[in-house]
């Protein structure tokens, strides 16, 4: 599960755009590297605490990858958004996934077109284990040159 944590955090963190996609990412194109925290709670299982995980890691965003990522596609199969908020610097949305019986919440603020900040809630009940788990993002703009990364792709950096 910490995989597909990770995975969404930094997908999330890093490219933005909703069911009204605008013609230009509010962000520039090219490298960006996101630092994410993710905290999980797993109530009612004789479980320690977690400690929070750390991540950073980079993707190369262009303006096709931005707009498959969170267009109207497959993406998110068998799960339904809703109370989708839109504006030029900010996204925010809810996700209802019937499959892992749980719910998400996502928002992202831009500051500039050079760094934002985001967080995700979800909670999730797979095959029984009730989970919550919270991300904070932070991303950044690093250069227009994705050098040997393709686009899409993410990579995990010390």
């Amino acid at each position: 599960m910490n995989v597909l944590i990770v995975r969404s955090a930094v997908a999330a963190g890093v490219l933005l755009a909703g069911f009204q996609l605008p013609t230009t990412p509010p962000m520039k194109l090219g490298l960006w590297e996101t630092s994410s925290t993710t905290t999980m709670q797993m109530p009612g299982m004789n479980m320690p605490p977690q400690p929070p995980h750390s991540v950073k890691a980079r993707v190369c965003v262009t303006a096709e990858t931005w707009a498959r990522a969170f267009g109207n596609n497959d993406r998110m199969a068998g799960c339904t958004r809703s109370n989708e908020s839109y504006g030029a610097k900010h996204y925010s949305f809810d996700l209802s996934c019937p499959a892992m019986n749980g719910s998400a919440h996502f928002e992202m603020e831009f500051f500039g077109d050079d760094s934002g900040r985001g967080k995700i809630h979800m909670d999730m009940n797979p095959q029984g284990h009730h989970a919550i788990v919270d991300s904070v993002l932070d991303s950044h703009f690093v250069s227009s040159d994705c050098g040997g990364l393709a686009p899409g792709r993410s990579q995990v950096v010390p």
